[in-house]
């Protein structure tokens, strides 16, 4: 039981972090390669008291939490990173159909050993992160 309680306070702790990581441009360290695994896999849990921390967060007014897939990743990421699991933070775009007005659609998930954590991110090309700040298109 304490170890539920546990979960759903890191989970709900990662959440609150997002905007943190977001609005500070630490996202790239979630982009890197994760370390090594360390400890066993957490309870679901962490990671659905992330997502539904965010949700009430991004209620608030004048919050600067957002329930988009960029927020729910990152706090995702940052949940399972916690409990030494090997997340991913992914962004990538998807294009439309050839010979149609193209929308292009982005999104950002979370993958553990390459596989998606995420159904809606099949399809998506992931972007290559920046080699650093200011860094010229070529």
């Amino acid at each position: 039981m304490i170890r539920y309680a546990i979960a759903l306070v890191r989970g709900a702790a990662c959440a609150t972090a997002t905007a943190w990581w977001i609005g500070g441009g630490r996202v790239a360290r979630l982009l890197g390669p994760p370390a090594p695994a360390r400890r066993r896999a957490p309870p679901p849990l962490a990671s659905r008291a992330a997502r539904a921390t965010l949700r009430l967060l991004a209620r608030l007014p004048r919050s600067p939490w957002r329930n988009t897939c960029l927020y729910r990743s990152v706090a995702e990421c940052l949940a399972l990173r916690r409990y030494g699991v090997p997340a991913r933070l992914r962004i990538g775009v998807a294009a439309g159909a050839p010979g149609t007005v193209v929308d292009v659609a982005a999104h950002a998930w979370v993958e553990v050993d390459g596989v998606a954590l995420d159904p809606a991110a099949v399809g998506h090309v992931v972007l290559a992160p920046a080699a650093g700040p200011g860094t010229a298109c070529p």
